[in-house]
């Protein structure tokens, strides 16, 4: 994997962010059911970051899974560099420097969260409170928290605010409880720590925070829908004055499920519909078509990120890159060397002034003189060497006799 190839398959995360952003947001505005929109968000949100993995794996497939070159748009040549050029950088510094600042954001980004986690457990063992227990979880009471929370992965417990343990608070966290279980149903905490370490590793891609945001309000409100099923009005009405209590305190940055969850701003939405609830329209195709549509995407992204492969035409071997042509009859590759070496009435077209430093002629660096008459100019072989990845073209070395 090299500095470049890690760039773009970070770099991919935004795009496909942007297209999971515009997915969810019109699945929201046909009104289609919590557990729909939830669905849609959650692809919307790893579609970028499944992506940045895919693009990195890909060069690792047999060439028919690696997608090599299926989409790739024709555009700028890539940029020759001598293979033995002096001081040559071969394109490798600007993308070191890049890498390098992407990463160390996303090292202080999960050491942040290394902090938070580390921050939790002391607030979970310090809740030694008891409360009974909620559809099998235990229940205790935290003087740390103004919200409640579920803390924990495979063990989890309801922790509750102080104010929970008055007496007249015993139905409202009787409700909160049933809010909380119906994430643990779900591994809504494991849900979250993959999506805090995803975010922390894509920290540069504000699109990403974004879509978590709505991803996490869909959430809850299918947890309020598990909550309120079979609750009247007046158990409704207790529900709703929970959230706005909780809405009141500190946001909590711990991280684990609550019953606020990130995007706070949508907690008037969610009132509204516990107040007054709503026939939700089934939107399958619609959800079908969205989803195909993130997977069209991610595919196109892939592919995209590919340098060409070598293909045949009329029995001879073609290779592309960018306005750069190499036929030839026979094509030999040398995968563990990154060489590509071509024989038999071969020809390159498509060189220009700019694109020249790379291309050798019987030994000797290539002039412009060369380029005029190199597309008619037939060779016994032409020999292309890439980086140590294979995907930069890094020299081409023609050659008018067999060597």
């Amino acid at each position: 994997m090299t500095p470049a190839l890690a760039c773009v398959a970070l770099a991919a995360s935004v795009p496909l962010a942007v297209t999971g952003w515009m997915a969810g947001g019109a699945l929201d505005r046909s009104g289609a059911a919590p557990g729909q929109r939830h669905g849609i968000w959650e692809a919307a949100f790893w579609a970028g970051p499944l992506t940045s993995v895919a693009v990195l794996a890909a060069p690792r497939l047999p060439a028919g899974l690696a997608l090599r070159g299926a989409l790739r748009l024709p555009g700028a040549a890539p940029a020759f560099l001598p293979a033995e050029a002096p001081g040559a950088w071969h394109g490798a510094a600007l993308p070191v420097v890049f890498l390098v600042v992407l990463l160390g954001g996303a090292v202080l980004r999960l050491a942040d969260l290394a902090v938070r986690l580390r921050r939790l457990r002391r607030v979970r063992a310090r809740a030694l409170e008891p409360l009974g227990e909620a559809a099998g979880l235990p229940v205790r009471l935290s003087g740390d928290l103004d919200s409640p929370l579920l803390a924990g992965l495979w063990t989890p417990t309801i922790l509750l605010p102080a104010r929970f343990a008055a007496p007249e608070a015993d139905e409202a966290a009787r409700l909160v409880c049933r809010h909380e279980a119906a994430h643990a149903r779900r591994g809504d905490n494991l849900r979250l720590l993959l999506e805090e370490v995803a975010v922390a590793i894509l920290w540069f891609n504000p699109f990403l925070g974004v879509v978590r945001r709505r991803l996490s309000s869909a959430r809850e409100e299918v947890c309020d829908t598990a909550a309120l099923a079979g609750l009247d009005p007046r158990e409704r009405r207790l529900y709703a004055r929970s959230l706005l209590d909780c809405l009141e305190a500190q946001a909590s940055t711990l991280p684990a499920t609550g019953l606020i969850g990130l995007n706070r701003r949508s907690t008037t939405m969610r009132i509204d519909a516990i107040l007054k609830p709503k026939r939700h329209r089934a939107r399958a195709a619609l959800t079908g078509g969205l989803l195909a549509g993130l997977v069209a995407s991610a595919v196109a992204a892939v592919a995209l990120a590919q340098p060409p492969a070598p293909a045949t035409s009329g029995g001879k071997s073609v290779a592309k890159w960018g306005p750069i042509d190499v036929t030839a009859d026979h094509l030999q590759v040398d995968k563990a060397h990154h060489v590509s070496l071509w024989t038999g009435d071969a020809t390159v077209s498509g060189v220009t002034k700019q694109t020249m430093d790379g291309l050798f002629i019987d030994g000797r660096p290539a002039t412009e003189a060369d380029l005029a008459t190199l597309p008619q100019r037939r060779f016994a072989s032409i020999r292309a060497t890439f980086d140590a990845n294979g995907h930069e073209l890094e020299r081409l070395d023609a050659l008018t006799k067999p060597n």
